[in-house]
């Protein structure tokens, strides 16, 4: 058993590679300096997951904050809709 041992390594080559292949993907799929073209959610929170785990951690919760706002039914979420939109982009200087 000591490929145990190796186990963790493994684990973190696979996944550091999953996060490769996952941006390359997007990048055939017309993503164009960081912004998601279409209408596809789903791929943008994946996205957004990939940028984070590339510690740009600023564009990513952009991206997600302009999602829960574009599709939340939430009376909550609509009330502040403009102000969540507005600080989306100024995470980094407060």
């Amino acid at each position: 058993m000591p490929y145990l041992y190796f186990l963790p390594y493994i684990l973190l080559v696979k996944a550091w590679g999953d996060t490769m292949m996952f941006r390359e993907k997007l990048q055939e799929n017309d993503i164009i300096q960081g912004e998601a073209k279409g209408q596809d959610k789903a791929m943008e929170v994946f996205y957004a997951m990939t940028l984070y785990n590339l510690k740009e951690h600023s564009k990513a919760m952009e991206i997600l904050l302009n999602i829960i706002v574009q599709t939340s039914l939430d009376e909550g979420i609509k009330k502040y809709r403009k102000a969540i939109e507005f600080y989306s982009e100024k995470l980094e200087t407060w």
